[in-house]
């Protein structure tokens, strides 16, 4: 009889620049750090109305943070800054799509987080791209 234990965790691999990142789903143990460290995400994920520009800004503020979780390095300073420093917005968007689709499978992200990054939240919805 298979157990929970006999299922291996989803990861997947985004090539940035010549380099190549495995990405893993964000626990709900670390979602729930998340949630304590940016609270307005947290009011945000129940439900709660929150104010769109302050959503936006938050979201901005929080894709390092949320990367990091997603590369397994929750809370992480010096991941945070490099995800900062060295990702441009189009590189996080999408690395942040494929952990958001891992953490939640077939489910959309909110769209102020989604466009955090000044997209539309396109490649965030959890489900897989399109292809042509």
């Amino acid at each position: 009889m298979t157990s929970l234990l006999d299922i291996a965790p989803i990861t997947e691999t985004v090539d940035i620049r010549g380099s190549t990142l495995v990405l893993h789903g964000i626990t709900n143990s670390d979602m729930a750090v998340l949630m304590r460290r940016f609270p307005l995400f947290g009011r945000q994920s129940s439900g709660m109305p929150t104010d769109p520009d302050e959503a936006m800004v938050i979201g901005i503020e929080m894709m390092p943070a949320l990367i990091a979780a997603g590369l397994g390095q929750l809370g992480n300073p010096e991941i945070e800054a490099a995800v900062d420093q060295r990702l441009s917005s189009t590189e996080m968007i999408e690395v942040l799509g494929v952990v958001m689709r891992l953490t939640n499978p077939g489910q959309e992200i909110s769209r102020p987080l989604a466009g955090a990054a000044g997209g539309d939240g396109a490649g965030l919805s959890g489900a897989a791209p399109a292809t042509k």
